[in-house]
Parts: structure tokens; sequence; C-alpha cells
């Protein structure tokens, strides 16, 4: 069975995504892009955006953490806005976690 990695955008000032195991308690299938997870990120708890998943990572699994909560049974974000996000990230050399803070209200990210 192939071990499935998350792939989260964050709202930091870093231009990438970052990769977190599945909550043991969540099915893969709820699993979709631009769903909110809350996941632990150095010592204070995030709340990100799922983007994609992949079977690979580039960190080894053990260092590796799992997220922590799946907040959303839908995605808030379809793939028409993710790919708009993802196209003013790159238009504009902003990290996709700000630029996906900027679609939700400061409630919700």
């Amino acid at each position: 069975m192939l071990q499935t990695f998350l792939q989260i955008a964050l709202d930091t000032p870093l231009n990438r995504l970052f990769d977190y195991l599945p909550p043991d308690d969540i099915e893969s299938k709820q699993l979709t892009p631009g769903v909110r997870l809350l996941v632990p990120f150095g010592r204070q708890e995030m709340t990100g955006i799922l983007i994609s998943l992949s079977n690979h990572s580039e960190v080894a699994k053990d260092k590796l953490r799992p997220a922590k909560q799946l907040l959303d049974q839908s995605p808030l974000l379809d793939d028409t806005l993710l790919n708009l996000a993802e196209w003013i990230s790159n238009y504009y050399h902003y990290p996709l976690g700000q630029t996906l803070a900027c679609f939700l209200p400061g409630l919700f990210y």
C-alpha cells in the first residue's frame, strides 16, 4: 500500500508547500484539495489548505508530522479558485499560502 503525503499551503512568507502525514482518524476520500487542516508548525498550530496528495515526499517519513485535524467536510476552495491562486502566486512571485489567505476571511484561515 502506498503512503499518502499531504501537500499543504500555509500562510507564511516561505514560497513552498509543506508535507504532512494524514490524520489517523480521517478516511482518504475526505482529503480533497481545498479543505482546511490544522497542522503543527514549529511550536504552534496553523490552519493550512490542502493543495494536493502525493505518494512522494522530499522529507524523510520519520521526520514528517501528522496533520492534527480536518476542519472541513467539503472543500472551501474549488479547483477553479485553487488554479487562480496558483496563477496569481506564480505571476506575482508571492507565496501560495499567503495568496490563499487573501481568498478567505480572516476567521477561516
